[in-house]
Parts: C-alpha cells; sequence; structure tokens
C-alpha cells in the first residue's frame, strides 16, 4: 500500500531534501518550517535558504501550522535533535 500523503517536519537542508525526493515520487507532500517567517520566505520564492539554487517542487505545500500533519499518511520527522522531544510532543494528540 503506497503512502501518498506525506508530511515532512522540519524545513531544513534535509528536510527540504526529503520533500523534494517524495513530490518528485508523485507524493502530495507538507512541508513544515518551525519559524513562519521562514515558511513564507520558502513559500513565496519556493528556494530554501539552506539549499541555495535548488528550486522547490511546486506540489509541496510549505506551512508553519503542525495540524498539516493530522491528514497525513506518513510524517518524516526531520528537526534539529535539541527540537526532537518538544515537535513530538506538539504532534501527539
Amino acid at each position: 500500500m503506497p503512502l501518498n500523503r506525506i508530511a515532512v517536519l522540519g524545513g531544513g537542508a534535509w528536510g527540504t531534501a526529503l520533500a523534494q525526493t517524495c513530490a518528485r515520487a508523485g507524493r502530495e507532500v507538507s512541508l513544515w518550517e518551525y519559524d513562519k517567517a521562514n515558511a513564507d520566505h520558502l513559500d513565496k520564492n519556493r528556494e530554501s535558504k539552506f539549499l541555495p539554487g535548488v528550486k522547490l517542487d511546486r506540489a509541496i505545500t510549505v506551512t508553519a501550522d503542525l495540524t498539516s500533519a493530522a491528514s497525513a499518511e506518513a510524517i518524516l520527522l526531520v528537526v534539529p535533535a535539541q527540537a526532537m522531544r518538544a515537535t513530538c510532543q506538539a504532534i501527539v494528540p
């Protein structure tokens, strides 16, 4: 059973690369970025400051709202180690 709706939590270089890979594989991808200003920049410019020169696939939805992960069939948790506990606690119902 393929997982079609993917939430990538973490908008750094690795999270952005994983989101790109999932989108290119035909998945519906939501990329969550903790910092709203960074999320807005990424959404508007479609280019991450962590991966300059790499244009973000138009199929990727960028957000700073964690509730976007609620409808995902799979969640890729790609946040810094020091943010792991807080992020996990924030997504647990």
